[in-house]
């Protein structure tokens, strides 16, 4: 079950116990989810317990929990104007805005982008510019400026900047 998210668990935990780090959080962010796992002592958990979609799973597989918001997620204003992440996704095309292919929903690449987590000039090695001012523009002109609390001297979001830990 989750096998390339169950192979970086193992992979992590391998590579915390060889750095003297046994324990950890694995994390590991796809374009539609995001799947973590507790590693303590080295040693991750196993259950039972799993569920595909919503129909229960009782095969043995380490104890992974995914939430559906990968980098693709887009970001939007639900009821009552809360902040709603996926399920709906950008895909990778036309993708997040800072892919520069025509996509303008916010997506959290694009917040990661804003808040200078990913450095687009580095993106994939350079291979791959992003467009900071496209993630600006989507983040300010489709979450920010709507919840009118866009910061007039900087070019960022004030809400991507309040919701980050």
């Amino acid at each position: 079950m989750l096998s390339g998210p169950a192979a970086g668990v193992i992979g992590a935990a391998h590579v915390g116990r060889a750095c003297g780090h046994p324990d950890l959080v694995t994390y590991d962010m796809g374009g539609t989810s995001t799947d973590v796992c507790l590693v303590r002592a080295g040693q991750f958990a196993m259950t039972t317990e799993g569920r595909v979609g919503t129909l229960p799973n009782r095969v043995l597989q380490i104890e992974i929990n995914s939430i559906g918001a990968g980098g693709g997620s887009i970001a939007s204003l639900g009821a009552g104007r809360f902040l709603n992440v996926g399920p709906q996704s950008a895909g990778a095309a036309p993708g997040p805005a800072c892919y520069g292919r025509g996509g303008d929903q916010p997506t959290v690449t694009d917040a990661n982008v804003v808040l200078g987590r990913i450095d687009g000039s580095r993106f994939l090695g350079g291979t791959m510019p992003l467009d900071a001012a496209a993630a600006v523009r989507a983040v300010d002109g489709r979450l920010a400026g709507v919840l009118a609390i866009a910061d007039p001297v900087k070019p960022t979001s004030r809400l991507i900047r309040s919701i980050s830990p």
